[in-house]
Protein backbone atom coordinates (compact mmCIF):
# COMPACT_ATOMS: atom_id res chain seq x y z
CA UNK A 1 0.00 0.00 0.00
CA UNK A 2 1.63 3.02 -1.20
CA UNK A 3 0.85 6.21 1.33
CA UNK A 4 1.71 9.71 1.00
CA UNK A 5 3.02 11.44 4.76
CA UNK A 6 2.08 15.11 4.66
CA UNK A 7 2.52 16.04 8.16
CA UNK A 8 5.67 15.51 10.73
CA UNK A 9 3.20 13.60 13.01
CA UNK A 10 2.10 11.69 10.29
CA UNK A 11 5.62 10.66 9.51
CA UNK A 12 6.19 10.10 13.62
CA UNK A 13 2.95 7.98 13.89
CA UNK A 14 4.37 5.72 11.03
CA UNK A 15 7.56 5.70 12.79
CA UNK A 16 6.23 4.60 15.84
CA UNK A 17 3.97 1.93 14.62
CA UNK A 18 7.01 0.67 12.84
CA UNK A 19 9.48 0.33 15.74
CA UNK A 20 5.87 -1.09 18.28
CA UNK A 21 5.34 -3.68 15.50
CA UNK A 22 9.20 -4.78 14.99
CA UNK A 23 9.33 -4.87 19.04
CA UNK A 24 6.15 -7.09 19.12
CA UNK A 25 7.47 -9.38 16.77
CA UNK A 26 10.84 -10.29 18.37
CA UNK A 27 11.62 -13.90 18.07
CA UNK A 28 11.20 -15.28 21.71
CA UNK A 29 14.83 -17.21 22.90
CA UNK A 30 13.79 -19.97 25.68
CA UNK A 31 15.81 -18.63 28.51
CA UNK A 32 19.66 -20.09 29.52
CA UNK A 33 19.54 -22.02 32.30
CA UNK A 34 21.98 -21.48 34.78
CA UNK A 35 24.42 -24.88 35.36
CA UNK A 36 23.34 -26.85 37.98
CA UNK A 37 26.53 -29.07 38.68
CA UNK A 38 25.71 -32.62 40.84
CA UNK A 39 27.58 -35.20 41.85
CA UNK A 40 27.08 -39.16 39.76
CA UNK A 41 25.31 -40.03 43.16
CA UNK A 42 22.64 -37.11 42.79
CA UNK A 43 21.83 -37.93 38.63
CA UNK A 44 21.53 -41.37 39.21
CA UNK A 45 18.78 -41.01 41.67
CA UNK A 46 17.01 -37.99 39.56
CA UNK A 47 17.68 -40.66 36.25
CA UNK A 48 16.33 -43.58 38.12
CA UNK A 49 19.63 -45.38 37.06
CA UNK A 50 22.78 -46.66 38.68
CA UNK A 51 25.71 -45.68 38.69
CA UNK A 52 27.02 -48.12 36.43
CA UNK A 53 24.96 -46.78 34.32
CA UNK A 54 26.03 -43.32 34.40
CA UNK A 55 29.76 -44.75 34.27
CA UNK A 56 28.60 -46.67 30.89
CA UNK A 57 26.86 -43.61 29.52
CA UNK A 58 29.57 -41.75 30.07
CA UNK A 59 32.01 -44.31 28.26
CA UNK A 60 30.08 -44.27 25.09
CA UNK A 61 30.34 -40.28 25.07
CA UNK A 62 26.33 -40.71 25.66
CA UNK A 63 26.53 -37.92 28.22
CA UNK A 64 28.27 -34.90 29.21
CA UNK A 65 30.68 -34.68 32.44
CA UNK A 66 33.10 -32.65 34.27
CA UNK A 67 36.60 -34.30 36.06
CA UNK A 68 38.05 -32.42 38.20
CA UNK A 69 41.36 -34.20 39.31
CA UNK A 70 39.58 -37.40 40.33
CA UNK A 71 36.11 -36.16 41.02
CA UNK A 72 33.05 -37.12 38.06
CA UNK A 73 30.34 -34.26 38.33
CA UNK A 74 27.43 -33.50 36.28
CA UNK A 75 25.54 -30.84 34.55
CA UNK A 76 22.06 -31.58 35.27
CA UNK A 77 20.22 -29.73 32.42
CA UNK A 78 22.98 -30.71 29.98
CA UNK A 79 23.01 -34.17 30.56
CA UNK A 80 19.14 -34.08 29.94
CA UNK A 81 19.34 -32.09 27.29
CA UNK A 82 21.97 -34.57 25.64
CA UNK A 83 19.48 -37.78 26.91
CA UNK A 84 16.55 -35.75 24.73
CA UNK A 85 18.43 -35.49 22.00
CA UNK A 86 19.60 -38.77 21.79
CA UNK A 87 16.24 -40.38 22.04
CA UNK A 88 14.78 -37.74 19.59
CA UNK A 89 17.47 -39.46 17.33
CA UNK A 90 17.04 -43.21 17.91
CA UNK A 91 13.04 -42.33 17.00
CA UNK A 92 14.37 -40.77 13.82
Amino acid sequence: MLQIITTNEAFKSLILEAVEFAVNNIPQKEPTKEAQIITGEDLSKKLGVTIQTLIRWRQKGKIPFLQIGNSIRYDLYKVLDSLEAKKKGAKK
